[in-house]
């Protein structure tokens, strides 16, 4: 049997609920292409696994299971570490894709020569007509502080938050300077250059793996013919399941996202002026936002009683902490053996 064009590695960003569908859809509009799946599963719930077991004896795709939980530059790097194809599509397992998404960005990088390429991506239901990536910039821009240079981070979204209709035509194929994991295809001998993915960065991977290719002289572009939607929380998006809420506690836990950005800033060599303060501000917002308010809301019958959601924001904020310091006993810190 002849190898795919495409590898496409499927793996979680913070929850597990919608994975079996991304899988049907991903086979119900990709037909032009030949692919093959390689689908990492850090420990979904049982219900989830049973699903996707289910679908890859059915489709006959690779499905790797681990038994317990990964930052998702690990599982892309697992699932890497298995394609055969010329591409690597990764995509996130909260994501719905449309007809010739896939062929639509092999074009892009056959005729361009890009390193990446990055669908249109929106957000939220209904299914594609709010914009999240439409391009945009990632780099590290020299800059006079206090009468001293300094390099800082700029990080830039274009079209976030758009009406779809509104903004699309106004789109076209055009070279760009970032990208998101939600849904992007890559050469695989480039992301054999770049050393797979820097698993000490857990949040805001895009600006590692940007500054990355930007390093070894790769293109980035964006190509809006590829449409591709995410499910985001509330308002945009449904809200968390039970079963993801532990997997999304760690996920977005501050003692993750503090070490990335630490990591972020010594690699690249960057101040943490500008972009860093605001991140620092709003470690655990997530949290706070979709499962410790809802809760606390469900407790007061509605009632808006701050007191009681800050007393409960320190509570989960301890607790937090110590499920990220049990976590490192067990595994290691950010898993450090793969």
């Amino acid at each position: 049997m002849s190898s795919p064009l495409v590898s496409i590695v499927i793996s979680p960003r913070d929850r597990f609920g919608f994975s079996a569908q991304t899988v049907e859809e991903i086979y119900k509009h990709t037909q032009d292409v030949p692919f093959e799946i390689i689908f990492v599963d850090p420990n979904s719930p049982k219900k989830v696994q049973d699903q996707i077991e289910k679908l890859s004896k059915e489709k006959k795709f690779e499905y790797i299971r681990i038994d317990h939980f990964l930052p998702p530059a690990i599982a892309r790097n697992i699932g890497s570490k298995r394609c055969k194809g010329k591409y690597i599509a990764f995509v996130e397992n909260d994501c719905m894709v449309t007809d010739g998404w896939l062929s639509t960005l092999v074009r892009c990088a056959e005729e361009t020569g890009a390193g990446a390429v990055s669908p249109l991506i929106t957000e939220g239901v209904p299914l594609h007509t709010i914009v999240h990536f439409a391009g945009g910039i990632i780099k590290t821009q020299k800059k006079t502080i206090n009468g001293k240079e300094q390099f800082v981070l700029v990080d830039q979204i274009h079209h976030q938050g758009k009406k779809l209709p509104e903004a699309r035509s106004t789109m076209k194929r055009e070279e760009t300077h970032a990208f998101e994991f939600h849904c992007v295809l890559f050469r695989r001998d480039v992301v054999e250059k770049m050393g797979y993915f820097d698993k000490h960065v857990v949040s805001k991977e895009l600006i590692d793996a940007t500054l990355s290719l930007n390093k070894i002289g790769e293109k980035i572009y964006f190509e809006p013919a590829s449409l591709v939607g995410f499910m985001s929380e509330p308002p945009l998006g449904p809200a968390l399941e039970k079963m993801d809420i532990p997997y999304y506690l760690l996920r977005w836990c501050n003692e993750w996202e503090v070490e990335s950005l630490h990591h972020i800033r010594d690699k690249w060599g960057v101040t943490e002026a500008e972009y860093f303060p605001t991140r620092y501000a709003n470690l655990g917002w997530r949290r706070r936002m979709f499962i410790v308010l809802p809760f606390c809301r469900q407790l007061t019958l509605g009632l808006a009683l701050k007191p009681f959601e800050n007393l409960s924001y320190k509570i989960e904020a301890w607790w937090n902490k110590r499920l990220a310091v049990d976590y490192q006993k067990k595994y290691g810190k950010l898993n450090a053996t793969y």
